[in-house]
């Protein structure tokens, strides 16, 4: 929403727009920043592209910085924070691109556009783009053309997952729209024609980015259409793309720590705390976990992303309810370790089916443990 928004703006000013207009820009980018730090790549795309076309003259004007100037001050609570904490965005990125992400070319990144976007809108999309560039009526607003090709290459080149794309997406479909209806514009069937062939290849593609159907009708239905579940992580995936398997398991999760955590005797109890290797495995049991009886107090841990940054709490190590991990890395972190459940989930990504539970008594200070248990990806 904020990048269309923003591309609204930077539309009206390239048409010759009150300059003053920048500060809303401005405030939306900053807002974006905020919100989510690809607003980044957008910002990058507009500049590059300004500075691409005869729009360079827009750095002319005061209010283009004054606008930026909004922005970073708006993000400058992010930086700081940012900076007190050692960059971990950057970590993060980091170890995505180079640990957990699949590395996509051009025409893999191209493809993974066409489902989402919905393939019979294929042909809109790219004559937008087309439209910016080889168009009279778009030649004033040939920056966004340059600021989405910006920030395809920027994506490429940072190893991004496909589906971080989207937002660019509507300042394509606005001009595909402006194109068909001027190509259309003294015939009377091609556009209800178009609208109709729309409207049907998007019911034939919802389900595959839509959970409208059962589990087992999808999954019927995806091997029907041919296509084959996939992840845009190095991750092995079974008989469902990643974005549904990662919905699976949560209750079970949540109902095997309870059982878990009550079958300890009262004194260890007390001093229970649960942790996950993962951000989704703690906030199963955080969100979950008072259905199954878990206690509001009890501490939830992870080391994964900004599980990390909130620390161990009132966890002292004495008795630790592990969801998943091997034995072997158990044995070097545990003193006592003893395998109390496990976690069954039939339609769960393929490394959180099966997943063994344990008791664990830390072999060294939880501070110390703390220090190694950070994971940024």
């Amino acid at each position: 929403m904020l990048w269309t928004l923003a591309t609204l703006v930077v539309a009206r000013l390239l048409r010759g727009g009150d300059p003053r207009l920048w500060l809303l820009f401005g405030a939306l980018a900053g807002i974006g920043l905020e919100t989510k730090h690809s607003m980044l790549f957008f910002g990058l795309g507009i500049f590059a592209g300004l500075l691409l076309t005869p729009a360079r003259q827009a750095f002319r004007s005061p209010w283009i910085w004054l606008g930026g100037g909004l922005a970073v001050l708006l993000f400058l609570p992010n930086v700081l924070w940012q900076v007190a904490h050692g960059w971990p965005t950057l970590e993060f990125l980091h170890n995505a691109q180079t640990q957990k992400n699949l590395p996509l070319g051009a025409l893999d990144f191209f493809r993974q556009q066409i489902i989402p976007m919905q393939p019979l809108s294929l042909p809109i999309w790219l004559t937008g783009l087309g439209w910016y560039f080889f168009a009279r009526r778009g030649r004033e607003l040939r920056a966004l053309g340059w600021a989405f090709l910006v920030v395809v290459a920027v994506l490429l080149l940072n190893h991004a997952k496909g589906y971080y794309l989207g937002p660019a997406f509507p300042m394509l479909f606005a001009a595909g729209a402006v194109a068909a209806e001027a190509a259309t514009a003294r015939a009377r069937r091609p556009r209800p024609v178009m609208v109709a062939l729309l409207l049907a290849a998007g019911a034939v593609t919802a389900p595959l980015t839509l959970p409208v159907l059962a589990v087992d009708d999808f999954i019927r239905y995806q091997a029907w259409l041919g296509v084959r579940p996939n992840s845009p992580e190095r991750k092995a995936v079974s008989n469902l793309p990643q974005q549904y398997a990662d919905m699976f398991g949560w209750p079970e999760m949540a109902r095997e720590v309870a059982r878990v955590y009550h079958s300890l005797p009262a004194e260890r109890r007390a001093r229970a705390c649960v942790y996950g290797q993962n951000y989704g495995e703690a906030a199963a049991v955080e969100q979950l976990g008072s259905s199954f009886g878990l206690p509001a107090d009890l501490p939830v841990l992870s080391g994964h992303n900004s599980y990390y940054l909130w620390g161990p709490g009132r966890c002292d190590g004495t008795t630790l309810i592990v969801i998943g991990g091997s034995e072997d890395e158990g044995r070097r972190l545990c003193n006592q370790l003893a395998c109390a459940g496990t976690i069954h989930s039939r339609h769960a990504m393929p490394y959180e089916k099966d997943l063994p539970v344990w008791t664990c008594r830390l072999d060294r200070p939880m501070a110390s443990f703390w220090q190694s248990a950070k994971s940024y990806d």
